[in-house]
């Protein structure tokens, strides 16, 4: 199943061919990256 996923051009996918303790990483550093964004988002608009 994840051979044939990695063959995807999805980057979602492609996911799947990295090492688990990789996917871990990468989706630790996507929800950082998420959560600084919002955090950001709410200074700009001026809310908390």
């Amino acid at each position: 199943m994840c051979s044939l996923l990695c063959l995807s051009p999805v980057p979602a996918t492609a996911l799947c061919c990295l090492p688990l303790h990789f996917q871990k990483l990468v989706l630790q550093a996507i929800k950082c990256e998420m959560k600084d964004v919002r955090a950001r988002f709410h200074i700009f608009r001026g809310t908390d």
